[in-house]
């Protein structure tokens, strides 16, 4: 979809062409997705809360002042307080700087990686009040702010959830899930013996049959 439906009836027609058949979560999505809380909330709540980390100093290389975030703290809050306090988390997608990046159908594509500051407030939500796109600042990498236009913000939040999603699907999710469970699948069925409590145990959990096409045997034999 063009940026320049974003946000437009015709838009959202061509996201959601039927409506009627969208459930209470998805609607509820579709109402909530611009709004900081649920941004936050979707590191916690969402599939991949594991790069979120509680913030008890900012790196060098995110400059964050009190300034930047004393309207989304409140009079009462200081930043070094609230870091001290432990209510500071920070999001670091470093591990996607200098990924190479592909072109699709003659459409250059891009992958940022930044860091994103996040607050918990009294309330229990957590909020994010300062994001960076990339690791080096500097002109070329403003800080992004609540406070900035109601776009360049949402924009900004666009970014880092595909980060997110990025790092979940590459490293925790195909990485760290599924290629990992293939060399101990491979060596099971190598090395153990069917008889072997340990080949029993695991390749149930890795090939349950039902939500296969084929059967256990099929695989076993094509492995």
């Amino acid at each position: 979809m063009p940026w320049r439906l974003l946000g437009t009836r015709q838009g959202r027609r061509s996201q959601n062409p039927q409506p009627s058949d969208m459930s209470d979560e998805d609607e509820y999505v579709r109402a909530h997705w611009r709004e900081d809380t649920f941004f936050g909330n979707q590191f916690l709540n969402g599939v991949h809360p594991m790069v979120i980390q509680r913030c008890t100093g900012l790196p060098c290389n995110f400059p964050v002042t009190p300034a930047m975030v004393a309207s989304s703290l409140g009079e009462s809050c200081s930043l070094q307080d609230e870091l001290e306090k432990g209510n500071i988390f920070l999001a670091d997608y470093k591990i996607l700087e200098g990924v190479p990046v592909n072109t699709i159908n003659g459409y250059q594509q891009y992958i940022a990686a930044p860091l994103c500051l996040l607050h918990l407030q009294p309330s229990g939500e957590l909020v994010p009040i300062a994001i960076q796109l990339s690791q080096c600042p500097g002109p070329d990498s403003p800080i992004f702010l609540p406070s900035d236009s109601e776009w360049d913000w949402i924009l900004a939040k666009t970014w880092v959830r595909y980060a997110e999603f990025l790092v979940h699907e590459a490293v925790s999710h195909l990485l760290l899930t599924h290629l990992i469970d293939e060399a101990f699948a491979l060596a099971t069925l190598r090395q153990l013996p069917m008889c072997h409590p340990l080949f029993k145990k695991f390749l149930l959990e890795v090939f349950p049959s039902d939500y296969k096409i084929c059967g256990f045997r099929v695989l076993y034999k094509v492995l």
